[in-house]
């Protein structure tokens, strides 16, 4: 079944793409949390900062899903 999935172009095209936004999504974490900390000198904030991000990215993907599946795929 891997062989399959590692065979397959769109997959593959997927998943590279997938990776490079993951690492786009570190370094931009990142950067943020040493700008905030170079701005503030505070280590507090940037980890206020870091919890924020981690939250909103949880509580915007459960809220996205549920939208996602009203769609209509022939619309999208």
């Amino acid at each position: 079944m891997i062989k399959e999935f590692i065979s397959n172009k769109n997959f593959n095209n997927y998943y590279f793409g997938r990776n490079i936004s993951n690492i786009g999504d570190i370094f931009h974490d990142v950067a943020l949390t040493i700008i905030v900390s170079s701005y503030t000198n505070s280590i507090f904030i940037s980890g206020v900062l870091v919890s924020i991000n981690a939250i909103v990215r949880v509580l915007s993907s459960l809220f996205l899903i549920k939208i996602i599946d009203k769609l209509n795929p022939k619309n999208l």
